[in-house]
């Protein structure tokens, strides 16, 4: 299970997101049942804004990002994708538990779980590299 820390406010989650995802998980994600409740889960508990008003230290939908693994003092960066638009080294798909922890996140919050191996994976944003509605593209 995907934890967060109350580091800092609510998920938040644009509309545009929000109806990709919703989308997502009607027409697929059927066998991910652990990444999918917690899709589920920010979409019933995000606080949803128009494209064009969400802050642009959040993570969204082609968001790059910069996160620190605390567990194994390790960081790096990825992007966060639809499954089947991967198109280069570092995206990750919001159905990997990843993408899905970091949805809707702010740049400082943490994201822990336990993975299959039962290493604890703790996650920070850094920061966020690139977020498209900071930069007007509302429809990526």
């Amino acid at each position: 299970m995907i934890r967060h820390r109350r580091t800092a406010g609510a998920i938040l989650m644009s509309e545009t997101d929000r109806a990709r995802i919703h989308d997502l998980l009607a027409d697929g994600a059927r066998r991910l049942s652990p990444v999918r409740a917690l899709l589920e889960k920010k979409l019933e508990l995000a606080t949803v804004v128009r494209s064009d008003q969400i802050p642009s230290d959040v993570v969204t939908l082609n968001s790059r990002i910069r996160v620190l693994d605390s567990a194994a003092d390790a960081e790096y960066g990825f992007r966060l994708v639809i499954p089947g638009t991967t198109s280069c080294i570092g995206d990750v798909s919001i159905l990997a538990p990843v993408g899905a922890a970091a949805l809707g996140l702010r740049s400082g919050q943490e994201i822990f779980w336990y993975g299959r191996s039962g290493r604890k994976v703790n996650l920070r944003i850094l920061d966020i590299v690139y977020q498209p509605e900071a930069m007007g593209q509302y429809h990526l």
